[in-house]
């Protein structure tokens, strides 16, 4: 009976996942295409069936769910709650999408599953994530939560990124520019089978 529920969980992600992707618009770009490998957009839109979930992000999922229901649920009338907020912010031609874990009040969080620390600093894609989801509501106050089977870690975020920093990082989506991607990606990456070692390692120091 489980493994029903397994696999209906499994089909729901995949489809939603897909959905999403499929829908993107032509002049939109996603916080996470800031963020991560441009190459990983570039193929995600191409062929977005080949990044299946695993069971490491399906937990991650119901971890991060269970999460935000619990901050949602949270009964404080001095603090304003919103849960999966999404924003859009329009750069030049383009607009800037994102999805905010949890804005309490003016405070963004950014709430991360993993299966283990690395290390005792947040990871950078994940400070430079909620500093751009910092400056697209205009506040100097973050969090990011990592959430691991041993502890729940948190990590203070003061500064939002400038609008010359999404500038740049603009700039690098649309060039596909690899160089300042580190190669710990490309091996959690579902289609770095596919990225040819030239286009990969092109410009990476």
């Amino acid at each position: 009976m489980m493994g029903k529920y397994i696999i209906e969980l499994l089909q729901n992600n995949i489809r939603e996942r897909i959905s999403k992707i499929l829908e993107k618009g032509e002049n939109e770009i996603w916080v996470s295409d800031l963020v991560l490998c441009p190459l990983r957009s570039y193929f995600r839109k191409l062929v977005p069936e080949l990044e299946s979930p695993t069971a490491s992000t399906i937990l991650g999922d119901i971890v991060h769910w269970g999460l935000e229901k619990w901050f949602k649920e949270v009964k404080n009338a001095d603090v304003e709650v919103e849960v999966e907020r999404d924003f859009e912010l329009p750069m030049g031609k383009f607009k800037i999408k994102g999805r905010i874990d949890v804005l309490l009040d003016d405070e963004v969080i950014e709430l991360k599953y993993m299966r283990r620390m690395k290390g005792s600093e947040v990871l950078p894609h994940h400070l430079l994530q909620t500093r751009i989801y910092m400056w697209m509501v205009e506040t100097d106050r973050g969090r990011v939560i990592y959430v691991t089977p041993d502890a729940i870690v948190e990590y203070t975020v003061d500064e939002p990124v400038t609008d010359r920093d999404v500038e740049r990082l603009i700039v690098r989506y649309i060039n596909m520019d690899t160089s300042e991607i580190g190669e710990w990606e490309c091996q959690y990456c579902s289609f770095s089978q596919w990225c040819s070692p030239a286009i990969r390692g092109e410009g990476r120091k």
